[in-house]
C-alpha cells in the first residue's frame, strides 16, 4: 500500500476549474450514511477552504484539497481512510495541481487530471504502491474531467465550446467527438454498457447515455435548469442534486424525479459533486458554502 504523507489541510481556496485557477466560495466534502432509522451525516474535510469532486471506494473517499506552502497555492489529492479516520495527501506534488481522482479498473491506481507546470491539463496514473505517477496519454487535448470504462475513456476537452470525446485505448488520437456544451460529471454504467453525461442544448439540460458498442447517442430525461452533477444509486437509477437536495430518477420511468434526501439542514448552500456507493450505502458529497450578500 501506498505510504502518504500527513499533510495539514491549508486555508486557501485555490479551485483547479475546466477552465483555469480561480479563487472560489469554501467547500466541504461530506458523508451521507443510510441505515434502518434514517441517516447520518458527517464531514471528512475542513470547512474552511476548498475541498471538491470526492470518488468514494470501500476503504474511504479521494477528494481534490486546496494546500498552501510556501505561500504558494494548490490543489492535491486527499484520501479518506475510513479505518482510521485520517486525511493524508496522495500526491504530494511541488510544481503542479491535480484533481478529479478516479480509481482505475484495474483496482491498483487512481487516475487523476494533472495540471502541469506548462499549464497543460492531461491525465495521469498514480500507483497505489508508491511507485512513481506516469502520464496516461497525450493526444493534444486539454482535459478537465473523465471516466473509465472496459475499452477507453470518455473525456471533457477544453475548448470553443468545451465538448465530450470517447477515447479508445489502442489509439486515443482516434478518438469520437460525442457532444458539445457538457456538463462536468461522466460516468461508465457497466450494466448497462454505456457512458452517461450531461449538457446543455438550447437551454434546457439534458442526462444522456453514450453507447460504445452501436456508437449511438441518446438523450435519457430533462434535467432542472443547471443541473449536472449526478452519481448511479443503481444500475437502473440515477441520484442527482438540484440546490441542498438529492433526487432519484429512473432511467427509461416516465414518472417524474423523487425527492430521495433532504439535506438543507446540513448544507445551506447547494449541493455539487456526489460519489455513492449501494454495497456501503454511503453518499459523498460536495457543500458549496452559501454565497454572502453584498
Amino acid at each position: 500500500m501506498r505510504k502518504f504523507k500527513n499533510l495539514l489541510l491549508g486555508s486557501a481556496a485555490l479551485i483547479v476549474t475546466a477552465s483555469a485557477p480561480a479563487w472560489a466560495l469554501d467547500s466541504q466534502v461530506l458523508l451521507l450514511r443510510e441505515h434502518s432509522q434514517g441517516i447520518d451525516v458527517s464531514a471528512i474535510s475542513d470547512k474552511a477552504g476548498y475541498s471538491n469532486q470526492p470518488w468514494l471506494t470501500a476503504k474511504g473517499v479521494y477528494y481534490t484539497q486546496a494546500v498552501t506552502q510556501a505561500q504558494q497555492s494548490q490543489t492535491d489529492i486527499f484520501f479518506y481512510d475510513f479505518a482510521t479516520n485520517n486525511r493524508v495527501n496522495v500526491t504530494q506534488s511541488k510544481n503542479s495541481s491535480e484533481y478529479s481522482p478516479m480509481m482505475m479498473l484495474d483496482g491498483d491506481a487512481i487516475s487523476a487530471v494533472v495540471v502541469e507546470p506548462n499549464a497543460a491539463q492531461k491525465l495521469w496514473r498514480f500507483p497505489l504502491d508508491g511507485t512513481a505517477p506516469q502520464r496516461i496519454f497525450d493526444n493534444g487535448m486539454t482535459i478537465g474531467y473523465h471516466a473509465w470504462g472496459p475499452q477507453g475513456v470518455m473525456v471533457f476537452a477544453l475548448g470553443e465550446p468545451h465538448s465530450i470525446h470517447y477515447l479508445p485505448l489502442k489509439d486515443s488520437k482516434k478518438g469520437k467527438h460525442i457532444v458539445d456544451n457538457p456538463g462536468r460529471t461522466l460516468s461508465y454504467n457497466s450494466a448497462l454498457r454505456v457512458y452517461t453525461y450531461t449538457f446543455e442544448e438550447q437551454g434546457q439540460s439534458w442526462f444522456a447515455t453514450y453507447a460504445v458498442d452501436d456508437d449511438v447517442s441518446s438523450k435519457a430525461f430533462r434535467l432542472p435548469q443547471g443541473v449536472q452533477d449526478y452519481t448511479w444509486f443503481d444500475a437502473q437509477t440515477v441520484i442527482y442534486a438540484n440546490q441542498n437536495r438529492l433526487y432519484k430518477k429512473q432511467l427509461g420511468n416516465a414518472q417524474p424525479a423523487q425527492l430521495w434526501h433532504d439535506l438543507s439542514a446540513h448544507c445551506q448552500g447547494t449541493i455539487t459533486r456526489v460519489s455513492y456507493l449501494a454495497t456501503e450505502k454511503t453518499l459523498a458529497w460536495v457543500c458549496n458554502a452559501k454565497a454572502k450578500e453584498s
